[in-house]
């Protein structure tokens, strides 16, 4: 653990952090996003997952987004209501 912390400026690499993750621009939060989203594979997240509620009006979900596997929905209906607010998120976690 000491040669691995030995010759790190911290002080540096706070900073360095800092600016990344406190920075607002959109560029930056979607390349974050993307990064995030790319560590999860929402297939091996499912089991996790007791019972899955609607991303729309919180009832117990059996469908979900087709595209990226993140939102569940109960039925047609909330996922149509809801494509407006999770179509940016959506496009975010599949983009390529």
């Amino acid at each position: 653990m000491q040669s691995i912390i030995e010759g790190v400026d911290f002080q540096k690499l706070a900073k360095d952090q800092l600016t990344y993750l406190l920075d607002e621009s959109l560029e930056m939060r979607q390349e974050i996003s993307k990064s995030m989203a790319s560590m999860y594979n929402m297939d091996d997240i499912d089991m996790l997952l007791a019972d899955p509620k609607c991303s729309k009006c919180g009832n117990a979900a059996t469908q979900r987004c087709s595209r990226c596997k993140g939102e569940w929905y109960c039925g047609r209906p909330c996922q149509v209501q809801s494509w407006k607010t999770h179509k940016a998120i959506c496009d975010i976690l599949t983009e390529k």
